[in-house]
């Protein structure tokens, strides 16, 4: 049906984030740099996920993040392959691996920008045309992966940066690949180390439900308004 005027319309919690994102000055007003056509990427990150794992790497840096699954979230990705609709699919993984790489380097990305200067370009190459999708597009149904999108796009001004996404073929992005799936079999931490010779390794100092946890004191820290009553009601 269709909205009247003066009609009231209850706040859902994932609308309320979705204001706080709007609302919070950090992310309100953003620089008009943000919608500009996107330069050359400043740096590189190839990710990928599997059932066991995540991997991302700094390519221009040579470090390497890997993430191992803990039995609790291996036990979400069994049950929604099996039809549980818990939001734990693999495009939600790729999403972890952007945040988790974020949470890791971002700051040390941006640190060389100043205010003045435009947003450095972080470019995730992805094997996966739906997560590149949601990524580019900073939205999803999903609300797993909502929250992670607004931690992104939190950092992303929080640390002078712009994120995009780009598609490769599964060929191309075998370093990631074979990361992701150290925890599967001995063998693939042996073709990842021939993968990455003299690269330095890095290990998330928080898991998926630090991340989350991230946004909800973000949000916690930024009060919505309180509406004027007369904004909603009829007249």
């Amino acid at each position: 049906s269709y909205l009247q005027r003066f009609q009231r319309v209850p706040i859902t919690p994932d609308m309320q984030q979705d204001l706080i994102w709007w609302y919070t000055p950090r992310l309100n007003g953003v620089s008009l740099e943000y919608f500009n056509a996107l330069p050359a990427p400043d740096i590189v990150v190839e990710i990928d996920a599997s059932d066991y794992g995540l991997c991302a790497l700094d390519v221009s840096s040579q470090v390497a993040l890997t993430y191992q699954f803990s039995d609790s979230e291996r036990a979400l990705i069994a049950a929604f392959k099996a039809g549980t609709p818990n939001g734990f699919d693999i495009n939600f993984r790729e999403l972890l691996s952007c945040a988790f790489a974020v949470h890791a380097w971002g700051r040390r990305w941006g640190s060389g920008a100043s205010r003045n200067d435009r947003p450095r370009h972080v470019q995730f190459r992805i094997d996966n045309t739906s997560a590149v999708a949601w990524q580019t597009k900073l939205a999803s149904c999903k609300s797993r992966a909502q929250v992670i999108i607004r931690l992104l796009n939190w950092w992303e001004t929080s640390f002078q940066l712009r994120f995009s996404a780009s598609h490769v073929a599964g060929s191309d992005n075998e370093r990631a690949d074979t990361g992701s799936r150290i925890a599967a079999n001995p063998s693939y931490a042996v073709k990842f180390s021939s993968l990455t010779p003299g690269w330095s390794p890095v290990s998330p100092t928080v898991d998926i439900q630090g991340l989350i946890d991230i946004w909800q004191r973000i949000s916690e820290r930024t009060p919505l308004p309180t509406p004027r009553s007369s904004n909603t009601a009829e007249p």
